[in-house]
């Protein structure tokens, strides 16, 4: 009972961290949104919003003779893209982009449930990876409607509106079960645990060497739920080139409190056994005296 109860304390831990952090909206976007705040990260976001404007506006010019015309008139798209990099660069560093960013990313959150479950629910999302898509580009970017790149941004559909991707899918199975039920298979595998470890010490004959049994198969499954944590975050993060890196980032915030709430489990086990092995050893010189 004890080594299935401290088998099972990492998989607890890891769907109380899906359910509570992943899940959560207003947590998910709290814990994504000072991302934007890093230099290198606002580099990398000019980087990939240029490039998905330039495919945007050629997308575009293929579909609408307005914006061919635009185009042409202003000497190809490279003289439009000039004037909204420069303004890209300026932008993404304001605390109004940050606002922008955060309201992205909760709009962009309607869809994590279906990208980690392989079914799509919604426009910002597809089966491979959920995207922040920049629809109103010009506003967020405050250029003028009237200008040359103001009126090149407008005539861009919506479904060829510049995205970026910042999570991949996750394969997991039964993927669709687990995360519509997470809250109730966390409360009860944490009920279930519960119970093991309390008949497991009542009906121990040597509770010292149970608890030192528990404290060390925590430690063993530690490596095994870290190993889990880091595939997790390596296959969120397999995004190429600069939305990759932009992808890693968003795994590595998200899984931060995973691996702390695991290492504090460990520590804890290591504790347990710890004063569970030096207990009886301390209190035999105090029943001698």
């Amino acid at each position: 009972m004890l080594v299935l109860a401290g088998m099972l304390i990492p998989v607890a831990i890891m769907l109380t961290w899906l359910s509570f952090l992943v899940l959560d909206e207003e947590r998910y976007v709290r814990t994504v949104t000072p991302v934007i705040e890093i230099p290198e990260i606002q580099a990398i976001v000019s980087d990939a919003l240029a490039a998905g404007v330039r495919a945007s506006i050629e997308g575009a010019s293929s579909v609408s003779a307005r914006m061919a015309i635009l185009v042409a008139n202003s000497g190809g798209i490279d003289p439009i893209l000039a004037d909204i990099r420069a303004q890209i660069e300026r932008t993404v560093a304001t605390p109004e982009f940050s606002a922008v960013w955060s309201e992205t990313n909760r709009l962009a959150h309607s869809g994590l449930v279906g990208v980690l479950s392989k079914k799509a629910t919604d426009p910002t999302t597809t089966n491979d990876e959920i995207t922040l898509a920049f629809a109103n580009l010009a506003d967020d970017l405050g250029i003028a409607p009237d200008s040359r790149a103001g009126r090149a941004l407008a005539e861009i559909p919506d479904h060829l509106a510049p995205r970026i991707a910042v999570l991949q899918s996750v394969e997991i199975p039964a993927a669709r079960f687990v995360i519509d039920n997470v809250r109730l298979i966390d409360l009860a595998l944490i009920a279930l645990i519960a119970l093991l470890l309390g008949f497991g010490l009542w009906f121990s004959r040597n509770r010292t060497r149970a608890l030192i049994v528990l404290g060390v198969v925590s430690l063993i499954s530690l490596p095994i739920a870290l190993l889990v944590r880091n595939v997790l975050q390596s296959t969120l993060g397999d995004l190429p080139g600069s939305e990759g890196v932009l992808a890693r980032e968003y795994a590595s915030v998200l899984t931060a409190s995973l691996e702390s709430g695991l290492l504090m489990a460990a520590a804890l086990g290591l504790i347990v056994a710890v004063i569970a092995w030096f207990w009886p050893r301390l209190s035999r010189p105090m029943q001698s005296a």
